[in-house]
């Protein structure tokens, strides 16, 4: 997908990451890193090169004639049917993103691995997705990604501190905002059903949902496009700014 990318793409940038742990609210640090060079050049040791090859490949092949003209921002139509090829890639995407290690801190997945096992073997759509795209106008997000990850709970009355329970590794919620010449998308994704129904997820502004799957044909490019400013406070930052604006305690990790 190299080739699709805009030229001066490759210009070091910030990315950000936030990574909370969270009970019935959320307490936590966010962590930056600057990374040199262009996002969509990054590797992630994640899949076998077996993989890589085969099946990974096929799905790769298959998004490239639909993911052309949206990264181009050509005039085209997004049916049903293709948004559920768009889905099934960007589910890849985000679960390779899930599982890697960046700037040597360690992975922080929230699938699990018989939820990665099962993707391989039927390549449905991971449950528990939410995506939308857009059309982004700035520089920035013509090559950028940022990832909110933590773990939720839900709970019909508040609790006392020691009534939380304890944080771990395991993190069952995340978002991946994905910038890639003039196309944006957002992913909420979570593991937990509970969480995936109760939530009603507002539609990031601009942008037009395509899983779970609607009726709707869209037409492509929109008719407005997000500025850089927009996309950081307004949809890379939305799960960010729902853990911030929970009660919540202090953790020691």
């Amino acid at each position: 997908m190299e080739p699709l990318l805009a030229d001066g793409a490759t210009e070091g940038r910030l990315e950000v990451s936030h990574n909370f742990a969270m009970a019935t609210a959320p307490f936590g640090e966010t962590k930056q890193w600057n990374r040199d060079g262009a996002t969509h050049k990054a590797t992630f040791r994640v899949a076998c090169e077996t993989c890589n090859n085969t099946w990974m490949s096929v799905i790769e092949t298959t998004a490239k004639a639909f993911l052309t003209p949206l990264i181009k921002g050509e005039v085209t139509f997004v049916s049903p049917q293709i948004a559920q090829h768009l889905a099934r890639w960007i589910a890849l995407k985000v679960m390779v993103i899930d599982g890697a290690s960046v700037a040597g801190e360690r992975a922080t997945p929230t699938f699990e691995q018989c939820t990665r096992e099962a993707f391989r073997a039927t390549r449905e759509v991971l449950p528990g997705l939410r995506t939308w795209i857009g059309a982004a106008g700035g520089p920035k997000w013509r090559a950028s990604f940022t990832r909110h990850s933590g773990t939720m709970f839900l709970s019909p009355t508040p609790l006392l501190a020691d009534e939380l329970i304890p944080t771990g590794p395991r993190r069952n919620i995340q978002s991946v905002t994905l910038g890639i010449g003039n196309l944006l998308l957002h992913v909420v994704s979570t593991s937990d059903a509970e969480l995936y129904s109760a939530i009603k997820w507002e539609d990031p502004p601009t942008c037009v949902p395509i899983w779970p799957p609607t009726s709707e044909t869209i037409l492509w490019p929109p008719n407005s496009a997000l500025t850089d400013w927009s996309i950081d406070a307004d949809v890379a930052s939305a799960l960010g700014q729902l853990f911030r604006e929970l009660p919540r305690r202090a953790h020691q990790s």
